[in-house]
């Protein structure tokens, strides 16, 4: 396995025992669109939904050694475009988990937090071996192109922050990739690497407003984007850190106010094939 996809499990912090009820389980938008492009160029990608099967760290710790990927990699968003923030506490509670039992996992996160503050967060978490510092689809298929995974081969990666030693580098940033490449590096949703209880997308659940209030309406759910970004410039929303083109230690989301579209046709197949997955 090249790589897993790992999504945390922060709303046990976040929400307590509203968790258990009324806080919906998204699907994970990037998780799903990364696997969706490492696997259209020829990469072996798994899924692993820790905060839709809501598992233990034994547990994970037991798929993560069965699965044995080249790199598991956290990805730490949330539908709500602040929410990477807010789910970084059991991201890095897990992350540390996973390396004091197995110190050789080559761990990774990707997510808004990491975006905005590659340094500090490599030099505080140090479980975490490097992040992408924008959207990090072309670092992670350069990465996952790379015969040995090592330190200095991770030198000449663009788009990434890591650490050699003691000391934290940030590498050059990579390319986003542009509206007319979308439909081609950006081809869809891994959903069938989504897990489920006895139908596809019974494991997740809408906000209650999506469903009117109505708890019946709120499974099965899925959510996607038609675009990446923002046009505007708000300095308290972190959207368009996707969207990062310097190596600052700190990333200010309204520096790279951009906007991507994918194509009329590709939203409407995204529509047809949730409608066949029911």
């Amino acid at each position: 396995m090249d790589v897993l996809f790992l999504i945390p499990n922060s709303k046990k912090i976040n929400y307590q025992s509203l968790a258990k009820k009324y806080s919906a389980i998204e699907t994970p938008t990037w998780g799903l669109l990364l696997a969706e492009s490492c696997r259209a160029f020829g990469m072996q990608v798994c899924i692993l939904d820790v905060n839709a099967e809501n598992l233990g760290n034994d547990e994970i710790y037991s798929r993560v050694v069965s699965i044995n990927p080249r790199i598991l990699c956290f990805v730490v968003y949330g539908q709500n475009v602040n929410a990477g923030t807010a789910n970084m506490q059991g991201a890095t509670d897990l992350s540390n988990f996973l390396k004091k039992k197995k110190n050789t996992l080559l761990i990774a996160f990707i997510g808004s937090h990491v975006q905005a503050l590659p340094y500090d967060t490599l030099k505080k978490e140090k479980s975490i071996d490097f992040v992408f510092t924008n959207e990090g689809v072309y670092a992670l298929r350069n990465i996952l192109n790379l015969e040995g995974l090592i330190t200095s081969n991770l030198k000449n990666i663009k788009g990434i922050a890591f650490r050699e030693s003691k000391n934290i580098i940030i590498n050059p940033h990579e390319e986003t990739v542009p509206t007319n490449k979308m439909d081609i590096d950006l081809p869809g949703y891994a959903w069938d690497l989504l897990p489920f209880n006895k139908k596809p997308f019974d494991l997740y659940r809408s906000p209650l407003w999506h469903a009117e209030y109505d708890e019946n309406k709120r499974s099965p759910y899925a959510s996607l984007h038609t675009s990446l970004g923002c046009q505007f410039k708000c300095s308290f929303c972190m959207i368009n850190l996707i969207n990062r083109n310097d190596e600052d230690k700190v990333g200010v989301a309204s520096n790279y106010s951009q906007m991507r579209f994918w194509s009329p046709n590709f939203i409407i197949k995204q529509f047809h094939m949730l409608k066949e997955w029911g």
